[in-house]
């Protein structure tokens, strides 16, 4: 999908990433969620979930799911079908706190009639710019239903954002951190410290995560082969780079690039998701 932005006021974004309704196959098993974007979540069943502070937590369809960034929680999925609706986005200078890592909402009608709309929208595979409005409207109302504890405000900072902005537009490049120091006018270590006090992690682990979420808007949206993504992206090795695609999104290149265009079915229970079941 193209990204779609909400600029907010004082140059606040919120700018997604991903939103799709798919079924809960394998991957879900033992799978951990990082990356440093947000996540909303919703199940339409109950049966999978994550695992919190060692003890397994449904999704419950009669709520919204919100995780903040880098949540580094495991997920479980008992064998039932199971749809899941998932918006990845990111919100400029919002962070949360490693205490808040799974935030519950309960459904309001108005967040209800919102769900509803996304999820026919994006089982019918249809109107993806009236689908990114209710995404975005969905993901804005879930952010200000948080405890003022689940969700932080990060310093802002221009010299780090334009460094950020910079690596956004260049992840082929090798990470240099002399050489961004400089562009924002820090000594190197001044500049890793205060990197990670706004964004919430190293310049490295920021470069990796823009390389694999890029990697996978090009397996989606492109016929590109995987040696041309990876030189796309800045990875050398190939094999390097399968294993850490599948780390981030729970399936080699290839499966997920195949699961994204077709859905194609697996030997084992699943639902795809039919649009008329989310008529009101």
């Amino acid at each position: 999908m193209n990204k779609t932005n909400m600029p907010l006021f004082s140059g606040r974004q919120i700018q997604l990433e991903e939103v799709r309704l798919t079924p809960l196959r394998e991957f879900w098993n033992g799978f951990l969620l990082s990356g440093g974007f947000w996540r909303l979540y919703w199940n339409d069943a109950p049966g999978a979930g994550v695992v919190l502070n060692g003890k397994k937590v449904e999704l419950q369809p009669d709520a919204l799911y919100v995780l903040p960034p880098f949540p580094e929680l495991y997920t479980f999925r008992d064998g039932t079908a199971v749809n899941q609706l998932y918006i990845h986005f990111e919100a400029a200078s919002l962070f949360g706190s490693p205490d808040a890592r799974l935030n519950r909402l309960d459904l309001t009608p108005e967040l209800r009639e919102l769900l509803d709309e996304a999820c026919q929208l994006a089982a019918g595979n249809r109107d993806p710019g009236r689908l990114d409005l209710v995404a975005l409207a969905l993901v804005a109302i879930s952010l200000t239903r948080l405890p003022t504890e689940a969700l932080c405000e990060l310093d802002r900072d221009r010299r780090i954002t334009r460094v950020c902005d910079w690596m956004r537009s260049h992840t082929a490049h090798e990470l240099d951190i002399p050489a961004l120091a400089a562009r924002a006018g820090f000594a190197p270590n001044a500049f890793i410290r205060r990197f990670r006090e706004v964004t919430g992690c190293t310049p490295h682990r920021y470069l990796l995560n823009l390389r694999y979420i890029q990697a996978a808007r090009l397996l989606e949206s492109t016929d590109l082969g995987i040696d041309e993504i990876i030189a796309e992206i800045g990875v050398r090795d190939r094999f390097h780079f399968s294993r850490t695609f599948k780390r981030f999104y729970g399936s080699p290149p290839a499966s997920f690039r195949a699961s994204r265009r077709y859905f194609a079915p697996e030997a084992e229970t699943a639902r795809t998701p039919d649009p008329a079941q989310f008529s009101r």
